[in-house]
């Protein structure tokens, strides 16, 4: 009713709308989705990891969308090292405000501020531990923490405990809390991870100097450490103390040339070169034909599972003279929310590809299936591996591979007892 038939760009800018639209696949609609926070559940684990709840629906149908845009490189990167998509995610990261910091304004050094609710993924508690840490040596200093959260009575007593009462202060939810960077010498962030750490932003634009721990994602992207603000390693109390200090040693001088870097590097992702940004994002795409096969048909020729990968070699059926671009063999539990590709060597209607087992070690007992993808330009084509289980060998303990009951290639990977067992039964005279 909106569209119909005119060229138009649909960015879906949420998860959950990712998960409806990802096959609203039209010749005149170029598709976008936006990755506004980390992929993985365990932000601190592999690449290949389990996928978050909330994405997984999505993710697991990227190359469905024409463009894909994630806030940082360091995350474009990694969805690329996870063979998440063909070539099709790229960097766009959010706009923020232009607060028209003064880096030469008066500022205590001691102030500092920081925007984060109070909650486990903000780890505000290691915030107020530095603090307690360099109060030792710096009594003046001073955190103003603007934010609300069920960690507050926690904090409240970690205050309390550390005989920090005059110096590390909860102040709720404060609308326009932002201001107070204008007034502060410092920021602190000490999140576990981040889609992007707008407040980083938002504080260096204000000419208010971020100190913040090195997490996926953002800091890494945003702030030259030393130039602009402080990077340090993610978790180290000690090392976020230490960088506070340095930064209250320093002359005015180069606190100011400091200021005048965090607001220079602000402007990059002020609302003009973000919106750019996008202008040419969504220009690389075109309008060209999707090819859907409604006829494919991906027929298993032989499969084989030891204890160091899954072989397998499929024949291609119903292509109708269509040469993909990329193929792989894709896999997705039945139950969590992993999810896997490895690309696939393509000879005539032949395809072959080699899954490491270490890429299906993190799956907890349960199902897998698997299926073939196949991309070119806009085009996306996944069709489940038809297989019986003639075709299948199984030398490992570790999983089963089988055709389902439809004749579909499926695994079944074994909790630590049945291989054992198994092991046992196979290792008996």
């Amino acid at each position: 009713m909106v569209i119909g038939n005119k060229p138009s760009y649909l960015i879906s800018d949420s998860s959950f709308t990712g998960g409806l639209v990802f096959d609203y696949r039209r010749n005149n609609v170029v598709l976008c989705q936006v990755v506004h926070n980390h992929f993985l559940s365990n932000p601190n684990g592999s690449n290949f990891g389990e996928l978050t709840t909330g994405k997984i629906r999505y993710i697991s149908h990227l190359d469905s969308f024409d463009v894909i845009t994630t806030l940082t490189d360091q995350q474009r990167d990694d969805m690329d090292k996870a063979k998440l998509s063909a070539g099709k995610l790229r960097t766009v990261s959010n706009l923020t405000e232009e607060l028209d910091g003064d880096p030469t304004a008066p500022r205590s050094h001691e102030r500092g501020s920081m925007i984060a609710r109070l909650v486990p993924q903000k780890r505000v508690d290691d915030a107020i531990r530095a603090i307690g840490k360099v109060s030792a040596h710096a009594p003046d200093v001073t955190l103003d923490v603007y934010g609300e959260g069920d960690e507050r009575p926690e904090l409240t007593g970690l205050i309390d405990r550390l005989g920090v009462t005059d110096s590390v202060r909860l102040r709720g939810h404060s609308p326009g809390a932002k201001r107070n960077f204008h007034t502060s010498a410092f920021s602190l962030l000490t999140s576990r991870y981040e889609g992007q750490g707008l407040v980083l932003l938002e504080s260096m634009s204000a000419g208010c100097i971020p100190i913040s721990y090195a997490v996926d994602y953002g800091p890494a992207d945003i702030i030259d450490d030393g130039i602009n603000g402080f990077v340090v390693p993610a978790g180290d109390v000690d090392a976020l103390s230490k960088t506070i200090l340095r930064f209250l040693s320093m002359p005015e001088d180069e606190v100011q040339a400091m200021r005048r870097a965090a607001i220079a590097r602000a402007a990059d992702f002020f609302e003009a070169p973000i919106v750019q940004r996008w202008g040419e994002v969504l220009a690389e795409r075109s309008f060209e034909p999707i090819v859907r096969l409604e006829q494919l048909h991906p027929i298993l020729n032989e499969a084989t599972a030891d204890d160091e990968n899954i072989d397998i070699v499929v024949a291609l059926e119903g292509l109708d003279g269509y040469v993909p671009e990329d193929i792989y063999i894709s896999w997705k539990s039945r139950t969590g929310n992993f999810y896997g590709r490895v690309a696939a060597e393509y000879h005539g209607s032949v395809i072959r590809a080699a899954i490491p087992i270490s890429r299906l070690s993190t799956i907890p007992a349960g199902y897998v299936d698997f299926s073939v993808d196949l991309v070119d330009g806009r085009s996306f084509n996944r069709a489940r591996i038809k297989s019986e289980n003639s075709d299948i060998s199984n030398i490992t303990e570790l999983m089963s591979l089988y055709a389902t009951k439809h004749g579909n290639l499926s695994c079944r990977i074994l909790a630590p007892q049945e291989a054992s067992a198994q092991l046992t039964s196979t290792s008996s005279p």
